[in-house]
Protein backbone atom coordinates (compact mmCIF):
# COMPACT_ATOMS: atom_id res chain seq x y z
CA UNK A 1 0.00 0.00 0.00
CA UNK A 2 1.10 3.28 -0.88
CA UNK A 3 1.21 5.99 1.52
CA UNK A 4 -0.31 9.29 0.86
CA UNK A 5 1.98 11.56 1.17
CA UNK A 6 3.80 9.47 -1.67
CA UNK A 7 1.28 10.69 -4.33
CA UNK A 8 2.16 14.06 -6.34
CA UNK A 9 1.29 15.38 -9.64
CA UNK A 10 2.09 12.88 -12.14
CA UNK A 11 3.79 10.29 -9.84
CA UNK A 12 2.58 7.59 -8.28
CA UNK A 13 4.32 4.81 -5.93
CA UNK A 14 1.31 1.99 -5.27
CA UNK A 15 1.20 -1.08 -7.17
CA UNK A 16 0.98 -0.93 -10.76
CA UNK A 17 -1.01 -1.25 -12.88
CA UNK A 18 -3.13 2.07 -12.79
CA UNK A 19 -4.65 2.30 -16.15
CA UNK A 20 -6.21 5.54 -17.45
CA UNK A 21 -8.44 2.93 -19.37
CA UNK A 22 -9.33 -0.40 -18.48
CA UNK A 23 -7.04 -3.69 -19.33
CA UNK A 24 -7.80 -5.09 -22.86
CA UNK A 25 -9.61 -7.51 -22.06
CA UNK A 26 -12.31 -5.11 -20.29
CA UNK A 27 -12.23 -2.57 -23.32
CA UNK A 28 -14.97 -3.53 -25.41
CA UNK A 29 -17.38 -4.38 -21.75
CA UNK A 30 -19.99 -2.39 -21.61
CA UNK A 31 -18.78 -1.71 -17.84
CA UNK A 32 -15.54 -2.24 -16.11
CA UNK A 33 -15.23 -1.62 -12.01
CA UNK A 34 -12.00 -1.07 -9.93
CA UNK A 35 -11.46 -0.47 -6.69
CA UNK A 36 -7.92 0.55 -5.30
CA UNK A 37 -8.00 -0.01 -1.46
CA UNK A 38 -6.11 2.85 0.57
CA UNK A 39 -4.43 4.25 -2.89
CA UNK A 40 -5.11 7.15 -5.40
CA UNK A 41 -3.49 5.75 -8.84
CA UNK A 42 -1.65 8.36 -10.47
CA UNK A 43 -4.65 9.35 -13.25
CA UNK A 44 -6.83 10.43 -10.65
CA UNK A 45 -5.51 13.80 -10.58
CA UNK A 46 -6.03 14.91 -14.13
CA UNK A 47 -9.20 12.87 -14.68
CA UNK A 48 -11.21 14.68 -11.62
CA UNK A 49 -10.66 17.91 -13.29
CA UNK A 50 -11.92 16.59 -16.40
CA UNK A 51 -15.17 14.76 -14.72
CA UNK A 52 -16.20 17.12 -12.28
CA UNK A 53 -14.85 20.69 -12.49
CA UNK A 54 -14.94 21.11 -8.86
CA UNK A 55 -12.35 21.96 -6.78
CA UNK A 56 -13.99 20.26 -3.77
CA UNK A 57 -13.01 16.81 -6.03
CA UNK A 58 -9.68 17.30 -6.50
CA UNK A 59 -6.42 15.96 -5.35
CA UNK A 60 -5.32 19.38 -4.25
CA UNK A 61 -8.29 19.65 -2.17
CA UNK A 62 -8.06 16.49 -0.38
CA UNK A 63 -4.26 17.23 0.33
CA UNK A 64 -5.55 20.66 1.51
CA UNK A 65 -8.26 18.24 4.21
CA UNK A 66 -5.58 16.21 5.34
CA UNK A 67 -7.99 13.33 3.51
CA UNK A 68 -5.53 11.38 1.33
CA UNK A 69 -3.84 9.55 4.08
CA UNK A 70 -6.46 6.48 4.40
CA UNK A 71 -8.31 7.34 1.17
CA UNK A 72 -9.59 4.35 -1.29
CA UNK A 73 -10.69 4.81 -4.84
CA UNK A 74 -13.36 3.43 -6.84
CA UNK A 75 -13.16 3.98 -10.47
CA UNK A 76 -16.10 3.08 -13.48
CA UNK A 77 -15.39 2.66 -17.45
CA UNK A 78 -17.89 2.70 -19.58
CA UNK A 79 -17.52 1.31 -23.51
CA UNK A 80 -13.66 2.11 -22.44
CA UNK A 81 -14.03 5.17 -21.13
CA UNK A 82 -13.81 6.31 -17.41
CA UNK A 83 -16.91 7.99 -16.36
CA UNK A 84 -16.79 7.89 -12.58
CA UNK A 85 -13.86 8.81 -9.90
CA UNK A 86 -14.59 8.40 -6.24
CA UNK A 87 -12.67 8.50 -3.88
CA UNK A 88 -13.41 7.32 -0.13
CA UNK A 89 -12.61 6.67 3.29
CA UNK A 90 -14.16 3.32 5.03
CA UNK A 91 -14.14 3.87 9.39
CA UNK A 92 -15.80 1.54 11.06
CA UNK A 93 -19.13 0.81 9.33
CA UNK A 94 -19.43 3.67 7.33
CA UNK A 95 -17.84 4.74 4.18
CA UNK A 96 -17.94 7.98 3.39
CA UNK A 97 -17.33 9.80 0.12
CA UNK A 98 -14.73 12.86 -0.16
CA UNK A 99 -15.43 14.72 -3.62
CA UNK A 100 -17.95 17.85 -3.06
CA UNK A 101 -19.74 20.07 -4.72
CA UNK A 102 -20.37 17.29 -7.76
CA UNK A 103 -23.47 15.91 -9.80
CA UNK A 104 -24.22 12.36 -9.30
CA UNK A 105 -26.71 10.74 -11.14
CA UNK A 106 -29.14 7.86 -9.62
CA UNK A 107 -27.60 5.50 -11.47
CA UNK A 108 -23.71 6.16 -10.61
CA UNK A 109 -24.71 6.13 -6.92
CA UNK A 110 -26.50 3.27 -6.84
CA UNK A 111 -23.60 1.35 -8.97
CA UNK A 112 -21.49 2.58 -6.58
CA UNK A 113 -22.87 1.41 -3.58
CA UNK A 114 -23.35 -2.37 -4.72
CA UNK A 115 -20.00 -2.26 -5.32
CA UNK A 116 -19.14 -0.98 -2.00
CA UNK A 117 -21.52 -3.19 0.03
CA UNK A 118 -20.63 -6.61 -2.06
CA UNK A 119 -17.04 -5.68 -1.56
CA UNK A 120 -16.99 -4.80 2.39
CA UNK A 121 -19.64 -6.93 4.29
CA UNK A 122 -18.75 -4.88 7.35
CA UNK A 123 -20.30 -1.68 5.93
CA UNK A 124 -23.80 -0.75 7.18
CA UNK A 125 -23.76 2.78 5.10
CA UNK A 126 -22.50 5.12 3.07
CA UNK A 127 -22.63 9.25 3.06
CA UNK A 128 -22.45 11.39 -0.18
CA UNK A 129 -21.31 14.91 0.92
CA UNK A 130 -23.02 17.96 -0.97
CA UNK A 131 -23.93 16.22 -3.79
CA UNK A 132 -26.31 17.51 -7.07
CA UNK A 133 -28.53 14.03 -7.26
CA UNK A 134 -31.60 13.03 -8.84
CA UNK A 135 -32.26 10.06 -6.46
CA UNK A 136 -35.54 10.58 -4.45
CA UNK A 137 -35.86 6.21 -4.02
CA UNK A 138 -34.06 3.70 -5.45
CA UNK A 139 -32.68 0.23 -3.97
CA UNK A 140 -31.16 1.34 -0.78
CA UNK A 141 -33.33 3.09 2.15
CA UNK A 142 -31.95 6.50 2.34
CA UNK A 143 -31.93 10.08 3.84
CA UNK A 144 -31.75 12.80 2.06
CA UNK A 145 -31.58 16.30 2.81
CA UNK A 146 -30.54 20.06 2.65
CA UNK A 147 -26.64 20.08 3.18
CA UNK A 148 -25.75 24.21 1.47
CA UNK A 149 -25.51 26.05 -1.33
CA UNK A 150 -23.38 27.71 -4.21
CA UNK A 151 -23.78 30.66 -6.46
CA UNK A 152 -22.48 29.79 -9.68
CA UNK A 153 -22.10 32.21 -12.91
CA UNK A 154 -22.05 31.32 -16.37
CA UNK A 155 -19.48 33.19 -18.23
CA UNK A 156 -19.85 33.82 -21.60
CA UNK A 157 -17.00 33.67 -24.50
CA UNK A 158 -15.27 37.01 -23.85
CA UNK A 159 -15.58 40.14 -20.99
CA UNK A 160 -17.54 41.96 -23.46
CA UNK A 161 -20.52 39.76 -23.84
CA UNK A 162 -19.94 39.46 -19.89
CA UNK A 163 -20.70 43.28 -19.11
CA UNK A 164 -23.38 43.41 -21.37
CA UNK A 165 -25.04 41.04 -20.16
CA UNK A 166 -24.78 42.36 -16.93
CA UNK A 167 -28.28 44.51 -15.27
CA UNK A 168 -28.45 48.02 -16.10
CA UNK A 169 -27.30 49.40 -12.66
CA UNK A 170 -24.43 46.75 -12.12
CA UNK A 171 -23.43 47.85 -15.87
CA UNK A 172 -23.39 51.46 -15.41
CA UNK A 173 -21.49 51.03 -11.97
CA UNK A 174 -19.14 49.21 -13.16
CA UNK A 175 -18.18 52.06 -16.05
CA UNK A 176 -18.52 54.72 -13.67
CA UNK A 177 -16.60 53.39 -11.10
CA UNK A 178 -13.96 51.75 -13.13
CA UNK A 179 -13.57 55.28 -14.76
CA UNK A 180 -13.17 56.73 -11.62
CA UNK A 181 -11.05 55.28 -9.51
CA UNK A 182 -8.20 56.07 -12.37
CA UNK A 183 -9.08 59.75 -11.37
CA UNK A 184 -9.09 59.79 -7.83
CA UNK A 185 -6.17 57.87 -7.74
CA UNK A 186 -4.37 58.27 -10.56
CA UNK A 187 -1.70 55.16 -9.23
CA UNK A 188 -4.31 52.28 -9.21
CA UNK A 189 -2.86 49.10 -10.33
CA UNK A 190 -4.70 45.41 -10.95
CA UNK A 191 -2.33 42.71 -10.96
CA UNK A 192 -3.21 39.18 -11.95
CA UNK A 193 -1.03 36.42 -10.55
CA UNK A 194 -1.34 32.34 -11.28
CA UNK A 195 0.01 29.71 -8.88
CA UNK A 196 3.99 30.23 -8.28
CA UNK A 197 3.72 34.22 -9.55
CA UNK A 198 1.73 34.82 -6.39
CA UNK A 199 3.39 36.67 -3.52
CA UNK A 200 2.75 34.68 -0.28
CA UNK A 201 3.20 38.73 1.65
CA UNK A 202 0.68 39.78 -0.44
CA UNK A 203 -2.08 37.23 0.14
CA UNK A 204 -1.02 37.30 3.93
CA UNK A 205 -2.05 41.33 3.14
CA UNK A 206 -5.64 40.59 1.93
CA UNK A 207 -6.41 38.49 5.04
CA UNK A 208 -5.44 40.48 7.29
CA UNK A 209 -7.45 43.43 5.27
CA UNK A 210 -10.46 40.75 5.95
CA UNK A 211 -9.98 40.79 9.34
CA UNK A 212 -10.00 44.24 10.01
CA UNK A 213 -13.16 44.78 7.93
CA UNK A 214 -14.71 41.96 9.88
CA UNK A 215 -13.70 43.33 12.87
CA UNK A 216 -15.45 47.11 11.56
CA UNK A 217 -19.07 44.72 11.86
CA UNK A 218 -18.36 43.07 15.22
CA UNK A 219 -17.32 39.87 13.90
CA UNK A 220 -14.36 37.64 14.13
CA UNK A 221 -13.34 35.98 11.05
CA UNK A 222 -13.14 32.15 11.37
CA UNK A 223 -10.05 31.51 9.11
CA UNK A 224 -6.78 30.64 11.57
CA UNK A 225 -3.05 31.16 10.05
CA UNK A 226 -2.56 27.84 9.73
CA UNK A 227 -5.40 27.43 7.47
CA UNK A 228 -4.19 30.89 5.65
CA UNK A 229 -0.96 28.69 4.96
CA UNK A 230 -2.70 25.99 3.49
CA UNK A 231 -4.81 28.28 1.36
CA UNK A 232 -1.38 29.54 -0.11
CA UNK A 233 -0.32 25.86 -0.52
CA UNK A 234 -3.11 25.43 -2.49
CA UNK A 235 -3.13 28.36 -4.70
CA UNK A 236 0.68 27.14 -5.67
CA UNK A 237 -0.85 24.74 -7.57
CA UNK A 238 -4.54 25.41 -8.65
CA UNK A 239 -4.83 29.40 -8.00
CA UNK A 240 -5.48 32.94 -9.01
CA UNK A 241 -4.57 35.50 -7.37
CA UNK A 242 -5.76 39.58 -8.14
CA UNK A 243 -3.91 42.12 -6.49
CA UNK A 244 -5.48 45.75 -6.46
CA UNK A 245 -2.34 48.31 -5.35
CA UNK A 246 -2.50 52.06 -4.85
CA UNK A 247 0.64 53.57 -4.21
CA UNK A 248 2.02 50.73 -4.54
CA UNK A 249 0.20 49.19 -1.42
CA UNK A 250 -2.20 46.17 -1.23
CA UNK A 251 -5.81 47.47 -0.90
CA UNK A 252 -7.81 45.23 -2.35
CA UNK A 253 -8.14 41.74 -4.09
CA UNK A 254 -9.02 37.98 -4.45
CA UNK A 255 -7.82 34.50 -4.06
CA UNK A 256 -9.13 32.19 -6.68
CA UNK A 257 -8.93 28.29 -7.22
CA UNK A 258 -9.17 26.53 -10.48
CA UNK A 259 -10.57 22.76 -11.25
CA UNK A 260 -10.51 22.22 -14.80
CA UNK A 261 -12.55 25.18 -16.80
CA UNK A 262 -14.50 26.06 -13.59
CA UNK A 263 -13.25 29.01 -10.99
CA UNK A 264 -14.05 29.20 -7.25
CA UNK A 265 -13.72 32.17 -5.28
CA UNK A 266 -12.29 31.55 -1.77
CA UNK A 267 -11.53 35.21 -0.40
CA UNK A 268 -12.62 38.75 -1.45
CA UNK A 269 -11.21 41.79 0.64
CA UNK A 270 -10.57 45.09 0.13
CA UNK A 271 -9.70 48.10 2.39
CA UNK A 272 -13.01 49.98 3.74
CA UNK A 273 -11.27 53.41 3.29
CA UNK A 274 -12.31 52.86 -0.75
CA UNK A 275 -15.80 51.64 -0.08
CA UNK A 276 -16.77 55.16 -1.61
CA UNK A 277 -14.54 53.86 -4.87
CA UNK A 278 -16.57 50.86 -5.21
CA UNK A 279 -13.15 49.23 -5.13
CA UNK A 280 -14.80 45.30 -3.37
CA UNK A 281 -17.11 45.40 -6.55
CA UNK A 282 -14.40 46.36 -9.61
CA UNK A 283 -12.06 43.74 -7.65
CA UNK A 284 -14.87 41.03 -8.42
CA UNK A 285 -15.36 42.49 -11.67
CA UNK A 286 -11.99 42.40 -13.42
CA UNK A 287 -11.00 39.03 -12.03
CA UNK A 288 -14.06 37.66 -13.13
CA UNK A 289 -13.12 39.17 -16.52
CA UNK A 290 -9.78 37.77 -16.16
CA UNK A 291 -11.32 34.25 -15.53
CA UNK A 292 -12.97 34.61 -18.97
CA UNK A 293 -9.93 35.62 -20.62
CA UNK A 294 -8.43 32.88 -19.37
CA UNK A 295 -11.22 30.32 -20.92
CA UNK A 296 -13.59 29.97 -17.52
CA UNK A 297 -16.78 28.20 -18.47
CA UNK A 298 -18.20 29.35 -14.76
CA UNK A 299 -17.13 31.13 -11.80
CA UNK A 300 -18.60 29.58 -8.40
CA UNK A 301 -19.01 32.25 -5.77
CA UNK A 302 -18.82 30.12 -2.70
CA UNK A 303 -21.84 29.18 -0.52
CA UNK A 304 -23.33 32.21 1.02
CA UNK A 305 -26.73 34.45 -0.31
CA UNK A 306 -25.44 37.57 -0.79
CA UNK A 307 -26.57 40.19 -2.89
CA UNK A 308 -23.61 41.03 -5.33
CA UNK A 309 -23.15 37.60 -6.11
CA UNK A 310 -26.43 37.84 -7.96
CA UNK A 311 -26.04 41.04 -9.34
CA UNK A 312 -22.86 39.34 -11.05
CA UNK A 313 -25.15 36.98 -12.65
CA UNK A 314 -24.62 34.28 -9.85
CA UNK A 315 -27.40 31.44 -9.76
CA UNK A 316 -28.12 29.27 -6.58
CA UNK A 317 -27.31 25.58 -6.85
CA UNK A 318 -28.51 23.25 -4.21
CA UNK A 319 -26.54 21.06 -2.56
CA UNK A 320 -27.79 17.60 -0.50
CA UNK A 321 -26.00 15.58 2.03
CA UNK A 322 -27.60 11.80 0.88
CA UNK A 323 -27.24 8.55 3.52
CA UNK A 324 -27.40 5.19 1.63
CA UNK A 325 -27.98 2.08 4.14
CA UNK A 326 -27.33 -1.55 2.90
CA UNK A 327 -31.10 -2.49 4.52
CA UNK A 328 -33.62 -1.28 6.83
CA UNK A 329 -31.92 -3.70 9.40
CA UNK A 330 -29.22 -1.87 9.21
CA UNK A 331 -30.75 1.53 9.35
CA UNK A 332 -32.79 0.40 12.71
CA UNK A 333 -29.46 -0.91 13.71
CA UNK A 334 -27.95 2.85 13.67
CA UNK A 335 -30.19 5.05 15.13
CA UNK A 336 -27.86 7.59 16.56
CA UNK A 337 -27.14 8.17 13.16
CA UNK A 338 -30.37 8.83 11.77
CA UNK A 339 -30.90 10.89 14.55
CA UNK A 340 -28.16 13.00 13.56
CA UNK A 341 -28.75 12.91 10.39
CA UNK A 342 -32.23 14.25 10.73
CA UNK A 343 -31.68 16.73 13.33
CA UNK A 344 -28.62 18.30 11.30
CA UNK A 345 -30.98 18.10 7.96
CA UNK A 346 -34.34 20.25 10.09
CA UNK A 347 -31.37 22.44 11.19
CA UNK A 348 -30.33 23.74 7.90
CA UNK A 349 -33.32 23.53 6.50
CA UNK A 350 -34.69 26.22 8.90
CA UNK A 351 -31.67 27.96 8.88
CA UNK A 352 -32.32 28.51 5.13
CA UNK A 353 -35.85 29.14 5.86
CA UNK A 354 -35.33 32.14 7.99
CA UNK A 355 -32.69 33.46 5.40
CA UNK A 356 -35.99 33.18 2.92
CA UNK A 357 -38.34 34.91 5.26
CA UNK A 358 -37.58 38.21 4.14
CA UNK A 359 -38.67 37.77 0.88
CA UNK A 360 -41.93 36.31 1.66
CA UNK A 361 -45.08 38.58 3.10
CA UNK A 362 -46.91 36.24 5.20
CA UNK A 363 -47.34 37.10 8.83
CA UNK A 364 -45.23 33.75 9.92
CA UNK A 365 -41.92 35.05 7.63
CA UNK A 366 -42.63 38.42 9.08
CA UNK A 367 -42.55 37.83 12.33
CA UNK A 368 -39.27 35.52 12.02
CA UNK A 369 -37.48 38.53 9.98
CA UNK A 370 -37.82 40.62 12.84
CA UNK A 371 -36.90 38.27 15.20
CA UNK A 372 -33.43 37.58 12.90
CA UNK A 373 -32.80 41.20 12.78
CA UNK A 374 -33.21 41.61 16.74
CA UNK A 375 -31.05 38.77 16.95
CA UNK A 376 -28.51 39.95 14.37
CA UNK A 377 -28.63 43.59 16.24
CA UNK A 378 -28.36 41.47 19.82
CA UNK A 379 -24.94 39.35 18.01
CA UNK A 380 -23.50 42.86 16.93
CA UNK A 381 -24.12 44.66 20.47
CA UNK A 382 -22.32 41.76 22.19
CA UNK A 383 -19.66 41.85 19.74
CA UNK A 384 -19.36 45.32 20.69
CA UNK A 385 -19.57 44.68 24.72
CA UNK A 386 -16.63 42.24 23.87
CA UNK A 387 -14.46 45.22 22.85
CA UNK A 388 -15.23 47.17 26.13
CA UNK A 389 -14.34 44.34 28.43
CA UNK A 390 -11.13 43.74 26.65
CA UNK A 391 -10.57 47.14 27.55
CA UNK A 392 -11.89 46.70 31.07
CA UNK A 393 -9.25 43.31 31.37
CA UNK A 394 -6.27 45.70 30.94
CA UNK A 395 -7.19 47.90 33.73
CA UNK A 396 -6.27 47.12 37.42
CA UNK A 397 -8.71 44.55 39.23
CA UNK A 398 -9.94 46.88 42.04
CA UNK A 399 -11.06 49.27 39.00
CA UNK A 400 -13.54 46.41 38.26
CA UNK A 401 -16.81 47.24 40.37
CA UNK A 402 -16.42 50.94 39.76
CA UNK A 403 -15.96 50.36 35.64
CA UNK A 404 -19.05 47.73 35.70
CA UNK A 405 -21.39 50.36 37.09
CA UNK A 406 -19.86 53.03 34.95
CA UNK A 407 -20.97 50.33 32.17
CA UNK A 408 -24.71 50.04 33.85
CA UNK A 409 -25.06 53.74 35.06
CA UNK A 410 -23.87 56.28 32.28
CA UNK A 411 -25.16 58.88 34.51
CA UNK A 412 -22.65 58.18 37.04
CA UNK A 413 -19.39 58.07 35.35
CA UNK A 414 -17.68 61.15 36.64
CA UNK A 415 -18.37 59.98 40.03
CA UNK A 416 -17.38 56.33 39.72
CA UNK A 417 -13.85 58.12 37.66
CA UNK A 418 -12.97 60.20 40.93
CA UNK A 419 -14.34 56.83 43.31
CA UNK A 420 -11.44 54.98 41.16
CA UNK A 421 -9.21 57.48 41.34
CA UNK A 422 -9.42 57.88 44.93
CA UNK A 423 -8.51 53.91 45.32
CA UNK A 424 -5.90 54.52 43.25
CA UNK A 425 -4.20 56.98 45.61
CA UNK A 426 -4.22 59.90 42.95
CA UNK A 427 -7.22 61.88 44.51
CA UNK A 428 -7.47 63.05 48.38
CA UNK A 429 -11.60 62.11 49.74
CA UNK A 430 -13.02 65.35 49.51
CA UNK A 431 -16.05 65.66 51.84
CA UNK A 432 -18.06 68.13 49.58
CA UNK A 433 -21.06 66.50 47.96
CA UNK A 434 -20.31 68.93 45.04
CA UNK A 435 -16.77 67.90 43.19
CA UNK A 436 -15.46 67.21 39.59
CA UNK A 437 -14.14 64.05 37.97
CA UNK A 438 -10.26 64.52 37.02
CA UNK A 439 -9.89 64.89 33.65
CA UNK A 440 -7.20 62.49 32.57
CA UNK A 441 -6.35 59.03 34.01
CA UNK A 442 -8.63 56.15 34.13
CA UNK A 443 -11.73 58.23 34.13
CA UNK A 444 -11.01 59.41 30.86
CA UNK A 445 -11.19 55.72 29.99
CA UNK A 446 -14.42 54.92 31.52
CA UNK A 447 -16.35 57.91 29.64
CA UNK A 448 -15.01 56.65 25.67
CA UNK A 449 -15.68 53.13 27.30
CA UNK A 450 -19.42 54.56 28.07
CA UNK A 451 -19.75 56.64 25.05
CA UNK A 452 -18.76 53.67 22.56
CA UNK A 453 -21.58 51.43 23.76
CA UNK A 454 -24.37 51.41 20.98
CA UNK A 455 -27.74 52.81 21.58
CA UNK A 456 -29.42 50.52 19.42
CA UNK A 457 -28.57 48.01 16.57
CA UNK A 458 -25.92 48.44 13.94
CA UNK A 459 -26.86 48.23 10.45
CA UNK A 460 -24.90 45.95 8.11
CA UNK A 461 -22.80 47.01 5.64
CA UNK A 462 -22.93 45.37 2.09
CA UNK A 463 -19.84 42.83 2.19
CA UNK A 464 -18.34 44.10 -1.74
CA UNK A 465 -18.99 48.07 -1.56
Amino acid sequence: MAEAHAFRRNLCAPSAPHPVNPPVSHAAAERAVFVYDEEVPSFAETALDRLYGSIYSTIGMFRFDDSLATASTYAAWANGALVSLLLFRRERNLVTVLNGSISLDEREMENFADEIFHRYPSISLIRFRNVQTDLRKGAYPLQRHYAGEDIVAALPASPEEYLASLGKNMRETVKRYRNRIGRMFPSFRFHVYIEDEADERQIWELYRLQRARMESKNKVSNITDGEIARIIELVRTCGLVTIATIDGRVCGGMVCWRAGPNYFMRTIAHDPQYDEAKLGTLCCYLTICECIARGGKAFHFSPGRVLYKYRFLGVEKRFDDVVLYRSRLRMLLNPGIVLRTVANGNVREMKRWLLDAETRNDTASRTAFRLLTAWRAFKKTQGMKGKVSAAIAALHPRDAEATAMALSYPESREANGEIVARRRGRVPPKPSATHEAPDSGKAAVFQQIGDSLPERGFQSDPIVS
